[in-house]
């Protein structure tokens, strides 16, 4: 008799294993064997404990977010760790490897740029495979102008502000209502220009994980 079994885990495989024999009026012996063997490699300023690692291997990185779905060719290969990354121990060499993630795993709140990617390393080499995420941010208000010694909402303007290296215009609606996103946090200098003037405000945007961020009524000054 010769039964055995392996289990193959997240950080490891393990193996048992019976070998006996009986022979007629001589009695008999057994033998059994337990062994479990994994890998350890590091890529991206992470080291990744798996099972034995024979080819190519490569970690993935979703933006921090944890509990994401990672395929590699449309299997499942696990969930992101607290850090958003997962480890992949067998990725083919020279040979396209899909790598997808399951954007229903991803908050609502966040935006993906892509959700598979294919790579080929090289020969027993480790690839670092990040999935880019980004955190949605929308910024809502009421703007105004000074006007005959009162405030008075300025409706359906541009208005146009520089945030992270680029320009960024956008409407207001009616009362003088904006809706803008991802201008992260600070005091950003905006400008609007009606009848022929142009006036100046500041939109300071808190750093806060909240998903709409109200700054209330804003006054346009005149520009002198």
């Amino acid at each position: 008799m010769n039964p055995s079994a392996q289990y193959n885990a997240r950080f490891g495989s393990y193996a048992a294993e019976y070998r006996g024999e009986r022979i007629d009026g001589d009695g008999g012996n057994g033998l059994v064997r337990l062994s479990a063997y994994g890998g350890v490699a590091y890529v991206g300023e992470s080291i990744g404990f798996s099972r034995p690692i024979t080819d190519s291997f490569g970690l993935v990185s979703v933006g921090g977010l944890e509990g994401v779905r990672v395929y590699h060719n449309n299997q499942e290969a696990g969930r992101t760790d607290g850090r958003g990354k997962l480890f992949l121990p067998s990725l083919g060499s020279y040979y396209e490897n899909q790598i997808s993630i399951a954007d229903k795993d991803v908050p609502i709140e966040y935006s993906l740029r892509e959700v598979l990617k294919v790579i080929s390393p090289p020969l027993r080499s480790g690839s670092r495979i990040p999935f880019e995420v980004k955190r949605l941010q929308a910024v809502t208000g009421t703007l105004g102008m000074r006007r005959d010694g009162g405030w008075k909402p300025a409706e359906y303007v541009e208005v146009r502000l520089t945030a992270g290296g680029k320009e960024i215009v956008f409407p207001t609606g009616k009362g003088g209502e904006f809706y803008v996103e991802d201008l992260g946090p600070g005091t950003h200098a905006a400008s609007v220009e009606r009848e022929g003037k142009r006036c100046l405000f500041g939109m300071t945007v808190p750093s806060t994980d909240d998903t709409i961020v109200d700054l209330g009524r804003l006054t346009c000054e005149d520009a002198r």
